[in-house]
């Protein structure tokens, strides 16, 4: 099973690193994800997501993780699997709501889901399966989960000082 983590610096910070913050994250679910790893920070509010990547369905870099939508808007770090993912891939196409597919990963299909149905997938989707999408412009983090989690959000206010430079991971 792949890795999350994210932050989000509600004291809204501007000089925190929270990309590198993200990415100590990520160094410490090293184990989950030995195939590729990646950060996202936002340029609209302090928030990073970081990624740790156990290659599945689609071995090839088009997997990479965070990965953004065709327009920017939608930003996605996921874990599992989407057993009907073709099936809504289709559904998409049919639709018309299809964007050029990069690649052949359930991730890409989840995250053209959200854009084109503004919502979270789950309905649909099944699988056991979990992520968090920043949905850029209005704003806002999409919790997503299947009917089945198998995997949990853990929450934290960490108190810093002038003093505390030094992340560990």
């Amino acid at each position: 099973m792949c890795g999350i983590a994210g932050c989000l610096d509600l004291d809204k910070r501007q000089e925190s690193d929270l990309g590198g913050i993200a990415a100590a994250m990520a160094r410490t679910l090293g184990h989950r994800g030995p195939d590729d790893h990646g950060v996202w920070a936002s340029e609209e509010i302090p928030l990073a997501l970081a990624h740790r990547r156990l290659s599945i369905l689609d071995l090839s870099p088009n997997g990479h993780q965070p990965m953004s939508s065709a327009d920017g808007r939608y930003v996605i770090v996921y874990n599992g699997e989407i057993y009907n993912f073709l099936e809504i891939r289709n559904d998409l196409e049919n639709e018309g709501s299809a964007p050029n597919w990069r690649g052949r990963s359930d991730t890409e299909v989840v995250l053209a889901a959200v854009a084109a149905w503004a919502s979270e997938p789950a309905p649909v989707a099944g699988g056991l399966w979990s992520g968090r999408c920043w949905r850029g412009g209005s704003g806002g983090i999409l919790v997503l989960e299947s009917k089945v989690v198998i995997s949990f959000l853990s929450l934290t206010k960490v108190q810093r000082s002038e003093s505390d430079t030094d992340i560990r991971g």
